[in-house]
């Protein structure tokens, strides 16, 4: 159910729309590596310190990203950049990833995966939401079904592991 509401979310157009297969593909690669990487934790020796455990997590998926960028030949020209991008470059630096990762680091340790992971289904929706009211981006039907999918997924997850837990 939540992969069929992923799908919708990226289809451009709805169901007639283009999309690249790539990007379907690794979309899907990176939920489910991330899923195997947050039940691996479990098992794995990590620092005991949460901010060091986001640093490490946030310097080894940056190093990744910066060579996934060369290898795909994505320019990085910053005189480039307009000032209009600035505040949502710092936004990204710091809300969107400083306070996110070392938030969900200390989750991870605090609750269950199930419940610190939940964070997944917010975002796309308030992206979605705050796209809609400060930049008046439209909301297609097929969108707001994706995401109602996406939401709806996880709480079904959520709850059938939350009785499995308590039995």
């Amino acid at each position: 159910m939540g992969f069929i509401g992923v799908l919708l979310l990226v289809l451009p157009s709805g169901l007639n729309g283009p999309v690249a297969l790539i990007g379907l593909v690794l979309l899907v690669a990176a939920a489910m590596s991330e899923a195997v990487a947050r039940s691996s934790r479990l098992r794995l020796r990590h620092p005991p310190d949460v901010l060091t455990t986001a640093a490490l997590q946030m310097l080894v998926a940056g190093g990744l990203l910066a060579v996934a960028a060369v290898v795909a030949g994505e320019p990085c020209h910053p005189g480039e950049w307009s000032t209009d991008s600035l505040p949502g470059l710092l936004y990204l630096i710091g809300p969107g990833s400083l306070v996110a990762c070392v938030s969900l680091v200390w989750l991870l340790g605090n609750v269950p995966v199930w419940l610190a992971t939940t964070y997944a289904c917010a975002n796309p929706a308030v992206a979605l939401l705050l796209g809609w009211f400060l930049l008046d981006e439209s909301l297609p039907a097929t969108t707001i079904a994706g995401a109602a999918l996406v939401v709806l997924s996880v709480v079904v997850v959520t709850a059938a592991d939350k009785s499995h837990s308590s039995s």
